[in-house]
């Protein structure tokens, strides 16, 4: 049985991925979305993509119960909005991980995502959530 393990998914490998019930539990999450520079995001577009508005968007979570028997970790993932015939997504540039070595190898390994090492903070203190998102030195946000 051959497997497709690149970021093009047929429309029935899509809806195998939606039809099963997530393992994941005890999540925090935060998400944002900011505009960037205009030639900053074209350069940023792959070819075969086109432009959809010069927004990136990004998530930082805390899986306290993955699944998998994979211990908790930590996630985030930077995206840049674009499209392609029409269809809007967004196009992952980065999806650093903490603490989830497991979960580096089978998201590179079964769906193509970008993972690498990162260090991630999520700290909640009354009604104020400061999250970061820093690899190699560089926060990305």
């Amino acid at each position: 049985m051959s497997r497709n393990y690149s970021f093009i998914k047929t429309p029935e490998e899509i809806a195998g991925m939606k039809a099963g019930k997530s393992l994941y539990t005890d999540i925090k999450r935060v998400h944002m979305a900011w505009e960037i520079d205009e030639k900053t995001y074209l350069r940023l577009l792959p070819p075969g993509l086109e432009p959809y508005a010069p927004v990136a968007v990004s998530f930082i979570a805390s899986f306290g119960n993955a699944g998998f028997h994979l211990s908790s970790y930590m996630e985030g993932a930077l995206l840049i909005l674009a499209q392609k015939d029409g269809i809007v997504g967004g196009y992952c540039l980065a999806m650093p991980i903490q603490n989830g070595e497991m979960g580096i190898l089978l998201g590179r390994e079964a769906y193509g995502y970008p993972k690498k090492d990162a260090k991630i903070q999520i700290v909640h203190s009354g009604d104020t959530v400061r999250a970061s998102l820093t690899r190699n030195g560089i926060t990305f946000f």
